[in-house]
């Protein structure tokens, strides 16, 4: 049975959201009753690239942690913990039957929540 409902995650560089934009339209053509969504952040490249594509994208906060510990770090534990419940409601709303992960920050609390949710997930990283 073809999965009808996919969510792919992944975004901030085009190395995460190209892939992302090949598999969906692959997708399309293949299963062209499925309904797609990116999620991805509003501050990368998805945010335009995954719009001129012509899917729907909705976005999370996430962040990228620094290598040392500072102030920005519990800013990123602070995004993180948003994405995560971000990941967490769109997931719900959205009862997809597969999840794909590009890449990125924001590919990781959405494959979490997907796994535990036991939805199928699968991770796309070259």
């Amino acid at each position: 049975m073809p999965p009808k409902k996919i969510i792919l995650a992944g975004g901030g560089t085009g190395g995460h959201i190209y892939p992302a934009i090949a598999i969906a339209e692959g997708l399309n053509k293949t299963f062209p009753d499925s309904d797609i969504l990116f999620i991805g952040t509003d501050k990368g490249l998805e945010k335009e690239l995954v719009k001129k594509a012509g899917f729907p994208l909705k976005t999370i906060r996430v962040k990228g942690f620094r290598r040392k510990l500072s102030f920005d770090t519990l800013i990123s534990i602070k995004e993180l913990a948003h994405g995560a419940i971000d990941s967490l409601n769109l997931i719900k709303k959205a009862k997809p039957d597969i999840v794909i992960g590009t890449g990125g920050y924001v590919a990781g609390p959405v494959l979490f929540f997907a796994s535990i949710m036991g939805i199928t997930s699968v991770i796309h990283e070259q």
